[in-house]
């Protein structure tokens, strides 16, 4: 059982890495736990470096407010939601 378990996580992780959408996962805080290299690349970092940091190093104060009130809608309907949300990096100040 834990073979199989094992190679259902390393095909997940895979199809995780190398799917083009832009995939992450904050939690309650607001705190990187899961992004793909996608999303990493997306906003200009290193997967290893966003997990753990929270949005408010990555965003602006007033972008990342509004992306944590959107995720606490998510958390609160534990149902898929879909938001529009344009941001500006810090380390970029692009706009996403």
């Amino acid at each position: 059982m834990g073979n199989e378990i094992d190679r259902s996580r390393s095909r997940l992780q895979s199809i995780l890495d190398s799917v083009p959408a832009c995939i992450y996962q904050v939690d309650m805080n607001g705190k990187y736990e899961f992004v793909n290299p996608a999303y990493a690349e997306l906003v200009g970092y290193e997967v290893e470096n966003l997990v753990g940091r929270h949005l408010k190093e990555i965003f602006e104060a007033q972008e990342a407010e509004l992306f944590m009130e959107h995720n606490k809608i998510v958390f609160g309907s534990h149902e898929a939601k879909e938001f529009e949300e344009k941001a500006m990096l810090k380390a970029w100040h692009t706009y996403l």
